[in-house]
């Protein structure tokens, strides 16, 4: 059975930014959905009556992922809600003012980032494919990711320390991944 146009549209509008709170008690390691924003993409905003034909608000504005992340990490704060640690993809680590953000708010974060973001090791910054490519041999570990599908998961990886003034008694450090298949790409 085939899907009509309509049904396309509406999974597309379907994609939700969300914050899920980790919690690690003694016992256990719980997680639990606490917000999520609508994400709607530039296309659908540019689109009035899409929008209208789906049920979007009217006072739905287009906004980054990183912008929705910012939003719900607020809302978190508003009311308490303890964050030790704030962990995203690419698609958030690209954002420095969400990096921005979680540094003024005392929020640690594992963010990753693409092969072209820029770093400062010494003083010049570099790309981070660039320094991955510059790393002895000595400077990377095999380790394991754990079990996947098809079995373990074994990467090489390299821990880099950043020249970055933030806050006293934090560390910025660059994690590379890279496959221990010859010729493949960092990650």
């Amino acid at each position: 059975m085939g899907c009509s146009d309509n049904t396309v549209e509406q999974l597309d509008v379907l994609r939700i930014a969300r914050l899920v709170y980790f919690c690690r008690t003694q016992v256990a390691i719980w997680h639990t959905l606490i917000d999520r924003e609508l994400y709607l993409p530039k296309s659908w905003i540019q689109e009035p009556e899409r929008c209208q034909k789906a049920d979007v608000p009217q006072d739905v504005k287009f906004a980054t992922k990183p912008e929705l992340a910012i939003k719900m990490i607020k809302r978190a704060i508003d009311v308490s809600m303890p964050i030790a640690w704030f962990v995203g993809d690419s698609v958030y680590g690209s954002s420095r003012p969400l990096r921005i953000f979680l540094e003024e708010q005392r929020k640690r974060y594992a963010l990753a980032v693409t092969c072209k973001e820029q770093v400062v090791v010494t003083e010049k910054p570099q790309r981070v494919d660039e320094l991955a490519a510059s790393l002895a041999p000595d400077d990377w570990q095999c380790i394991s990711a754990g079990a996947g599908s098809k079995g373990p998961r074994w990467y090489n990886w390299a821990v880099v320390p950043l020249s970055v003034a933030g806050i006293a008694g934090w560390g910025h450090y660059l994690v590379i991944r890279r496959s221990l298949e010859s010729g493949a790409r960092i990650s």
